[in-house]
């Protein structure tokens, strides 16, 4: 019996080592070969399960491997291409030559120049409508999160930690302008030449007056709930969407703004907006999509199967929305109804935008940048 007993504790105490091996190693794993990335994308008093929070996600460091030529080909499913120089054995990346990041935020001035940014601070540039990418040098390390741009000019990104970012030379290079705020910028709108808008944490929103080189918080009144995003229709009129079913307008600029309380149709936060025209605005959220035709005086609420990223529409009926979950919906009355338009789960829909009622971009996880030229009815990777 002794002998029994012995052998049972022996191979007690082998498992358990075995098992702190394991987690040693893990442990070791993570802390030199990966960075663990939970999104910051909490809403505002709502358990865990409904704040809509984007997946987590793990990015190679250090930081070369997130810039290389040829590293880790073969482990992304979107169909890049490589080439092995005679003789080396070394596989060099042909397309595309870009970090292999998510990226939140994509943006094209024109049918052919455009840019996406993501974590690490990665900022990648096209001039041939998104067949070629360059990795532009990046101030930053910290997660980029939208980008725009009005003119192709001047080109203002937004992230975590209150970034901002300028470009002045198309996005060739790049400048980190103070923020004043510490809370995470999520979207960010040039109006015109000189005039842009930012909204994030805090809640903060910041306007610009001299093409970004200088952003001041505006005051709204309303500082109970977090500012996710926005979009401004003209120099006057702009939505924001916000934390806890809220959303606020203006008609004068940002100098007053008004208050909508949309709780009782939908008490989850709001992290897309769309101002289709003046009176007809989408927005979207945890399970649902709201919908104005009076300007804001009365919505409506639509169910959906996921969390709503972005909205984007091509014309004032038809749109789209991307999804946490991989998804893109497509309406054709103006938010009111939504149809599955695409399907890849292993993709985060990040960010979508048109160009018109034909050309399209969506950035998202895994290296995933798509493009449309037939008003969303089918994607390319790009």
């Amino acid at each position: 019996m002794s002998i029994k007993i012995t052998l049972i504790i022996l191979l007690f105490t082998i498992t358990a080592v075995a098992q702190e091996s394991n987690i040693t190693l893990q442990q070791k794993q993570d802390s030199t070969a990966n960075t663990h990335i939970n999104y910051r994308r909490t809403a505002d008093n709502q358990p865990a399960y409904r704040t809509g929070r984007l997946p987590t996600y793990y990015i190679q460091k250090p930081k070369e491997q997130l810039f290389p030529l040829g590293w880790n080909i073969g482990t992304f499913q979107n169909g890049q291409v490589g080439k092995v120089t005679a003789g080396t054995g070394v596989w060099t990346e042909l397309n595309p030559l870009v970090p292999r990041v998510e990226y939140f935020g994509i943006h094209f001035v024109n049918a052919y120049t455009g840019w996406a940014v993501g974590a690490a601070g990665a900022i990648i540039r096209s001039t041939d409508g998104g067949v070629n990418w360059k990795t532009i040098a990046s101030p930053v390390s910290n997660i980029l999160l939208n980008v725009h741009s009005y003119n192709g000019q001047v080109v203002i990104a937004t992230g975590y930690d209150g970034t901002i970012l300028r470009s002045d030379d198309a996005g060739y290079s790049w400048q980190q302008i103070s923020s004043g705020v510490t809370g995470d910028l999520w979207r960010v709108q040039m109006v015109n030449d000189t005039l842009g808008w930012i909204c994030g944490l805090g809640p903060s929103l910041l306007k610009t007056t001299d093409a970004g080189l200088t952003w001041n918080p505006v005051n709204t009144g309303y500082a109970s709930f977090q500012y996710w995003s926005l979009d401004f229709y003209n120099e006057d009129i702009g939505f924001i969407a916000g934390g806890d079913g809220n959303i606020l307008k203006t008609t004068d600029g940002g100098n007053t703004w008004q208050h909508f309380d949309i709780s009782s149709i939908n008490e989850y936060s709001l992290y897309a907006i769309d101002v289709v025209t003046p009176n007809r605005i989408v927005a979207g959220g945890f399970a649902k999509v709201v919908t104005t035709t009076d300007g804001g005086n009365s919505w409506q609420a639509t169910g959906i199967s996921g969390t709503v990223n972005t909205i984007a529409f091509t014309d004032t009926l038809i749109g789209y929305e991307g999804e946490n979950e991989g998804d893109v919906w497509k309406t054709t009355d103006g938010g009111i109804t939504w149809q599955l338009n695409n399907w890849f789960p292993i993709y985060s829909r990040n960010w979508i935008m048109f160009l018109n009622d034909s050309l399209g971009f969506i950035a998202g996880s895994g290296l995933n940048v798509q493009k449309t030229t037939d008003g969303g009815n089918s994607w390319i990777m790009l």
